[in-house]
């Protein structure tokens, strides 16, 4: 947990406001393809722990917002894991952002940082005007957070 602590200090240091991550495949080891037939509890073992313990340490803190995207439409199912996998937590603090047709652009926010389409986007980090997304290709290495 020390470790994620360290991330969100190093993120809020750099003035970090917001950090948006994709739920199937990044936050959850597998794909839904958005029409999940089955119960949200059979979800919760696919959290992989390290997004567990991000999660957990960014809640805690009060200056960094958390989002989670999708292009799937089920954000209910979304929100219904990540409460069970964060019971501890106040997981009324995540955003949610899909395909459910529930969300309006913002004004003022460029078309990339208002869109779920962008499939290998993985995590957006956004300062206070500016957003930079974060690939799988290229990732930023624990390191270079610590």
């Amino acid at each position: 947990m020390e470790k994620y602590v360290r991330i969100v200090q190093k993120l809020t240091s750099l003035n970090i406001k917001l950090v948006a991550v994709d739920f199937d495949q990044t936050i959850i080891n597998m794909h839904t393809c958005g029409v999940w037939q089955f119960s949200s509890k059979s979800l919760v073992p696919r959290v992989r722990p390290s997004f567990k313990q991000f999660f957990k340490a960014a809640l805690s803190c009060g200056d960094l917002h958390v989002a989670i995207v999708t292009k799937s439409p089920q954000i209910s199912l979304i929100r219904e894991v990540m409460e069970q996998a964060l019971p501890e937590c106040d997981t009324s603090r995540i955003h949610y952002r899909g395909a459910d047709g529930e969300w309006k652009e913002v004004k003022g926010v460029s078309k990339e940082a208002n869109s779920v389409s962008g499939s290998n986007v993985k995590l957006y980090m956004c300062r206070t005007n500016t957003c930079n997304a974060v690939t799988n290709k290229s990732r930023i290495a624990d390191q270079k957070l610590l």
